[in-house]
């Protein structure tokens, strides 16, 4: 098997960070679909994960307000 190409903590922060801010850009959305609700709720998600991994406290902090 191939060794990947990147490095797992700095992907980690790359999809933390893309996820928080596809979640909050939809938020900020004046309207939104059913399934851009859905999608901000799996974003959400994701981002705190991703969080979980490589984030300081305030990034946990701010990826619990995402999710609420």
């Amino acid at each position: 098997m191939n060794e990947p190409t990147f490095d797992l903590e700095t992907a980690h922060r790359f999809f933390a960070a893309a996820m928080n801010n596809q979640a909050w850009d939809l938020l900020e959305s004046p309207a939104r679909s059913s399934e851009q609700d859905q999608l901000i709720h799996t974003t959400a998600h994701v981002a705190a994960r991703h969080w979980s991994e490589v984030g300081q406290a305030i990034n946990h902090q701010r990826a619990e307000c995402l999710l609420a």
